[in-house]
């Protein structure tokens, strides 16, 4: 039979006692740092939260103000080129495209503007070849825009041009004539072009952007590199 003497009992239980001190620290350490890590990536997910929502509310905003901006030349053209007038009095076509080409000369957005009658004739183009130009457009796209209720922008989904396999969007605009037809004013957005205006130079680690359509088709797909 052994006798622990109470020096050594008592050396045993600070010992322990220590012991579980230390592990109480280490145990509120670790609990601390992982409230900290959570509370710090919390924090991070509500900035990259708030960060992305106003990329998206100033990257439409963007779209929104260029778009706005390619209706509101369309719609100038019916002034320009008095396109309300009766038929028998249109001036020919080499002199209304030279008028688109000056007025489109500066915008670095769009290809090419272009008028058309209904049946789809080109009348008149910014384009070099001017109303000798053949508009490649998206089926039934000319034919929907005639057709509006209320004449008004009316945005194509997304088109491949056969001349030079660039991706488009098309925007038209109806004019209403004297004699109660329909012509049609139609840009040419290279997509790629609109590039730029959805990004706003953004830099979000990781972003990726898509613009669609509201059918859901994808316009424009920017992943970062």
């Amino acid at each position: 039979m052994s006798l622990r003497s109470p020096t050594a009992s008592t050396s045993v239980r600070i010992r322990l006692a220590v012991a579980v001190v230390v592990l109480g620290f280490w145990v509120v350490l670790l609990v601390g740092s992982g409230l900290l890590v959570q509370r710090i990536r919390q924090n991070d997910y509500a900035e990259s939260e708030a960060q992305v929502t106003r990329f998206v509310a100033g990257a439409l905003t963007a779209v929104n103000r260029v778009l706005l901006g390619v209706d509101v030349l369309l719609a100038s053209c019916d002034e320009l080129l008095d396109l309300a007038q009766p038929r028998g009095r249109w001036q020919d076509g080499a002199k209304a495209s030279a008028l688109l080409r000056s007025s489109v000369r500066y915008n670095l957005l769009l290809r090419h503007v272009a008028v058309l009658d209904e049946v789809g004739q080109v009348l008149a183009s910014s384009a070099p070849a001017g109303q000798q130009l053949a508009l490649a457009l998206p089926p039934d796209f000319a034919q929907q825009a005639l057709a509006q209720p209320v004449p008004g922008m009316w945005l194509s989904r997304a088109h491949i041009n056969p001349d030079t396999s660039e991706r488009m969007l098309y925007v038209a605009r109806p004019v209403l004539r004297a004699n109660g037809s329909r012509w049609l004013v139609v840009a040419q957005i290279p997509l790629a072009m609109l590039e730029p205006v959805l990004m706003q130079s953004v830099d979000i680690e990781g972003l990726e952007v898509t613009l669609e359509e509201p059918q859901g088709g994808v316009l424009l797909a920017v992943s970062p590199v």
